[in-house]
């Protein structure tokens, strides 16, 4: 019995049989090396972020490319560090991408708030005090509800698209 990348051959042809049914079962005996994943996908990872936090930025809108762009970097930034993508790699880069969602809905509602002051108050604000403003914001109950709301549909377009790949 073969365990590594290649199968065991087919069975001898025979008319009876239906072939079209057949299919070969490839199991990888590869295991990721886990540090470097993390920091493969970290870093690849970051590269979607920025692409979702500017297309919010610019667009005033958070987009569901913006998800599908972190899905794949996390997980291709896990598979090129890791060497492969096994159970413990899917679950790593499965939290990465929640975390990187939480951090670019985090950042598109910063660079919001800082272009609301620009508009409305004519203020011009630093990434610092967006960020302490947005911290003051999320503390108010319905801006926090809005807040998660994105969060939850943001985690249901990751789960949707990643079943679709799976498909």
């Amino acid at each position: 019995m073969n365990r590594g990348y290649g199968t065991t051959a087919p069975p001898p042809y025979n008319p009876d049989m239906n072939y079209s049914s057949y299919t070969r079962v490839v199991k990888s005996t590869e295991k990721s090396n886990a540090l470097m994943g993390i920091i493969g996908a970290l870093v690849v990872g970051l590269v979607g972020l920025a692409f979702w936090i500017i297309l919010g930025h610019v667009l005033n809108v958070i987009h569901s490319f913006g998800s599908l762009a972190i899905i794949m970097t996390v997980y291709g930034g896990y598979y090129l560090g890791g060497r492969a993508l096994d159970k413990k790699g899917i679950i790593i880069s499965f939290i990465l991408t929640l975390v990187m969602v939480f951090a670019g809905v985090f950042g598109i509602s910063m660079f919001n708030v800082q272009k609301a002051f620009a508009d409305e108050y004519g203020i011009s604000m630093t990434l610092k005090q967006a960020l302490d403003w947005t911290i003051a914001v999320l503390e108010i109950d319905s801006f926090k509800a809005d807040f998660m709301m994105n969060m939850a549909i943001m985690k249901q377009h990751s789960r949707l698209i990643m079943l679709a790949g799976e498909v």
